[in-house]
């Protein structure tokens, strides 16, 4: 059907379906959606349910393609996005919006606080968008032997206690 106006049965253009985004980045995604046969497809990508566009993403012509990789967002913001097909003459409605959340920045670990023979403090910085954090803490550099219990740990806050056993010993950290 490339070349050929693509009709539904009542007459007009059909509109591509947006399917959900894949390679999810701090800084960017890849949008999807159905192939309908259409010359060329137009891509709106916005923050606030499309009262306002990205800079360069509004109406944005970007081909006979079915998907495109999105760079320079935000790191934890959560983006909409949606399409339109095209014959050449006439553009469809628009597709249904889907919603990406890119991943929140990496948080800045700084040394450990309160430092004790049994116990010591890590802190980091606040990231915009995170809504919690994970915590690691370790025997070696490469987190392959982890204290009991401290290996994915679900932290609220920007700061987080810990009691060890072993005096003298170093331990390694990560948020």
């Amino acid at each position: 059907l490339r070349g050929q106006t693509i009709l539904s049965e009542d007459n007009y253009i059909v509109s591509p379906t947006a399917a959900t985004a894949n390679n999810i980045q701090q800084s960017g995604f890849t949008a999807n959606w159905s192939d309908v046969g259409a010359s060329n497809y137009f891509f709106d990508l916005s923050t606030d349910n499309f009262n306002t566009f990205v800079t360069g993403f509004s109406n944005q012509s970007v081909g006979n393609v079915t998907s495109l990789a999105i760079t320079g967002l935000n790191a934890g913001t959560s983006y909409q996005y949606r399409v339109r097909s095209s014959d050449g003459v006439t553009i469809s409605g628009n597709s249904n919006a889907i919603t990406v959340l890119t991943i929140p920045a990496t948080p800045v670990v700084s040394a450990a606080t309160d430092v004790t023979q049994t116990s010591f403090k890590i802190n980091w910085s606040a990231v915009s968008g995170a809504t919690g954090y994970r915590l690691d803490v370790a025997d070696d550099d490469e987190f392959t032997q982890f204290l009991t219990g401290l290996e994915n740990l679900s932290v609220s806050s920007t700061t987080q206690s810990i009691n060890v056993s072993s005096p003298g010993t170093t331990y390694y950290y990560r948020v």
